[in-house]
């Protein structure tokens, strides 16, 4: 009998999953038609694979996105999935073959999800040897800080090089921590993240409960990511205090550029898109989200950016424009774009320049879609970012 399994065990294994994404069970039924109170999935799909070595041995991606809200159980945890996978992340090759591990909770039913902690980050590598993929979003520790030096420790011991690195809301990163961790991952990148990554630590090195005025992300970090990084195609600078000439570092090292994001940098200057203009000519997506303060995407500058796209490359290459509550993005510049090309239009109804009769008419005469971005940041290193909505009026 023994033999027999042995023979099989080849064709069994080939039917096991590569990829499981936890929003694909959030609304699962029991399967008996019983009650379906107490019932939840996703933590049957996480004991299995935690009980089961042999379930998880093809298993190439694992996707937590915000549409699971970790157990909308109270306190917005769920605890029981969070010590599954922190056994997991410890645990030396138990996922022997993950190349994606993508982790974003942006939601409002999440928040102290403190899933990954200097710990975690000390068993990861060993525990994911494969890894190439990392997204981790909204899940890390608030209340433990993590040193430059230790974060440098966790970078230099993953086992194969890092393509992509999505890092958000995480707390305690600073200009050290991106100037230690960048020159060992930095050469073979080709999609780079910090959204919301800053410093709320106190004088005394601890963490600041009140949440007060942060330390962001500065050209500093610009800098050493220019000097480091030279294959990037997806870049995210996201609630930082970038400057138009940390910009034009990065780009200028890395013209393969084809989706920015620079949301929330309200230190931008007029010629930022000046700076997108010269040294980004073949960029497809364009993200400026939480703009109210932030005036270096106006209609005048989108126009600009247009008409340099098509001047350089005979059409326009921008495909999706990504603004929220914009007061200096208007209609007027939009309706150009369109007319123009662009494809995608993420905005939201408080954009008070656009009305629904205006949004219709202009998806019925030309090729283009309204949508509404339904997360606080996107992170294009997510499975995340593949959920779009139509814009809902009021």
């Amino acid at each position: 009998m023994n033999q027999t399994c042995r023979a099989f065990r080849p064709m069994f294994v080939s039917f096991l999953p590569t990829s499981i994404n936890l929003a694909d069970f959030e609304y699962y039924q029991k399967i008996d038609g019983t009650s379906s109170y107490g019932f939840d999935a996703c933590l049957g799909i996480i004991q299995s694979l935690h009980d089961y070595g042999w379930k998880r041995v093809n298993l190439k991606e694992f996707h937590w996105t915000w549409g699971i809200s970790g157990g909308r159980d109270r306190g917005g945890k769920h605890e029981t999935i969070r010590l599954l996978l922190r056994s997991l992340f410890t645990t030396h090759a138990s996922l022997p073959a993950l190349e994606c591990l993508d982790i974003d909770l942006q939601s409002d039913h999440v928040w102290g999800f403190n899933l990954i902690d200097a710990t975690i980050l000390r068993g990861l590598p060993t525990a994911l040897p494969s890894l190439k993929q990392l997204c981790l979003c909204h899940c890390v520790d608030h209340e433990e800080m993590v040193s430059p030096h230790e974060l440098k420790d966790f970078f230099e011991c993953i086992q194969t090089p890092l393509e992509s690195l999505s890092l958000g809301d995480v707390y305690w990163m600073s200009d050290d921590h991106v100037e230690a961790f960048m020159p060992v991952v930095g050469q073979h990148l080709i999609r780079l993240e910090l959204v919301s990554c800053m410093d709320h630590s106190d004088e005394e090195g601890n963490l600041d409960g009140d949440w007060g005025d942060p330390i962001k992300l500065t050209d500093r970090s610009a800098s050493v990511i220019a000097q480091n990084c030279k294959k990037l195609e997806s870049f995210s600078f996201v609630n930082s205090d970038i400057m138009a000439i940390g910009l034009q570092r990065v780009i200028s090292n890395n013209p393969k550029i084809t989706t920015l994001n620079l949301s929330s940098n309200y230190s931008l200057g007029d010629n930022t898109v000046d700076v997108i203009s010269r040294f980004l000519p073949r960029l497809r997506e364009l993200r400026n989200y939480w703009t109210r303060r932030s005036n270096w995407l106006t209609d005048d500058s989108l126009i600009s950016l247009i008409n340099a796209q098509e001047k350089q490359n005979g059409s326009v290459s921008l495909n999706l424009i990504g603004q929220q509550s914009s007061t200096y993005l208007t209609i007027r510049g939009l309706e150009y774009a369109i007319k123009k090309g662009v494809k995608v239009i993420e905005t939201d109804h408080a954009n008070r320049s656009l009305t629904a009769e205006m949004v219709a008419k202009l998806e019925s005469e030309y090729d283009v879609r309204f949508w509404q971005a339904k997360y606080v940041h996107y992170m294009d290193g997510s499975r995340s970012r593949c959920e779009w909505t139509p814009i809902f009026w009021w």
